[in-house]
């Protein structure tokens, strides 16, 4: 069951319209997965599989270094390059072109998708909401991170009360294996506005955004909110 809310469309208000946002979503890591292939019952052991699972994804990382492309039944994986080329003899340039992964579902995702069933909710709007992240160094919005380059964060309810726990702030949170990276200095700090500096250390991949914030300097429940769409450095 995929719950979802209906939310009005802040980044086109002229249209009056609503986009749906999924709620209530957990997320597995490498570790989670591993569990649920290794369950009690399972013939499947647990170094053995997980030797398999490394190699696999490995095996797949020097073909995409090596220009070939993935395919299976559940995905495939295929390298591009973004950006435009002035004339016929251009060469690659890291300042105007990006190398990029495209991941599309196979056969065997799409018929899962096609079996999913959708369920709308409430939206729980004393959440924080994260509406645009801008992106200074290449001024795309809700797409890209540079580490140590500016980026101005809008929303609804997104102010972190206390900037001294460590458990509220705004994170940057790895979708391959939830490593989490805090920003440590917030330059703007507002309801509706945070601007701040991208955490150097941040290394290539893809990434959610989450606020984290108590409902007041009192409270020590902790409200989180996430941007839609994921981020790639």
């Amino acid at each position: 069951m995929i719950k979802f809310s209906l939310r009005l469309n802040k980044l086109q208000p002229e249209s009056n319209n609503y986009v749906a946002r999924v709620e209530q979503l957990s997320t597995w890591g490498f570790e989670e997965f591993m569990a649920e292939v290794t369950r009690e019952g399972s013939i499947l052991k647990d170094v053995e599989t997980k030797a398999v699972m490394e190699e696999f994804f490995k095996v797949i990382i020097r073909y995409i270094q090596r220009g070939i492309a993935f395919n299976s039944e559940y995905f495939s994986i295929v390298p591009s390059i973004k950006g435009t080329f002035e004339h016929a003899q251009e060469p690659f340039n890291p300042a105007k072109h990006e190398l990029v992964i495209n991941m599309v579902p196979g056969p065997a995702l799409r018929r899962a998708i096609a079996d999913m069933i959708p369920e709308r909710i409430s939206a729980d709007l004393r959440l924080p909401q994260l509406i645009t992240l801008l992106d200074n160094n290449t001024d795309l919005l809700n797409q890209t991170v540079s580490p140590g380059h500016i980026m101005e964060l809008t929303g609804e309810r997104i102010k972190i009360n206390d900037l001294e726990d460590s458990n509220q702030g705004v994170f940057f949170i790895k979708t391959d294996d939830q490593e989490t990276f805090r920003v440590p200095v917030l330059k703007v700090n507002t309801y509706s506005s945070i601007t701040f500096k991208a955490p150097v250390e941040l290394i290539a991949g893809s990434y959610h955004l989450e606020v984290r914030s108590n409902y007041g300097a009192t409270s020590k429940t902790l409200r989180i909110g996430r941007l839609d769409e994921v981020l790639e450095v």
